[in-house]
């Protein structure tokens, strides 16, 4: 909230928040195109945010996850998405 302005500048969803790898982060955004990503990890260490070692190779496995994840996602839920989640996994192995 901003106190002067009164009205509600963000929203941040707490549901699934907790402490873990930032490469899990960098991996979703992957999504959104490597400048954008780039732009993200420099912001992120000019605050002083510290990746920690072999980024490159632990967003490339969160990375996996998710498409892994998705194709069993749509197997259950949403079996017209099914072939693409496949083409997706099948893109970055």
């Amino acid at each position: 909230m901003d106190d002067a302005a009164r009205h509600v500048l963000g929203v941040v969803d707490f549901e699934r928040a907790a402490e873990g790898d930032p490469a899990e982060d960098f991996a979703a955004l992957s999504y959104l195109g490597e400048p954008f990503v780039a732009q993200t990890f420099a912001a992120y260490r000019a605050l002083g945010g510290d990746p920690g070692e072999r980024l490159a190779e632990r967003v490339a496995y969160y990375r996996r996850k998710r498409e892994f994840l998705g194709v069993g996602f749509a197997a259950q839920y949403d079996p017209a998405e099914l072939a693409d989640a496949i083409a997706k996994l099948r893109a970055i192995l």
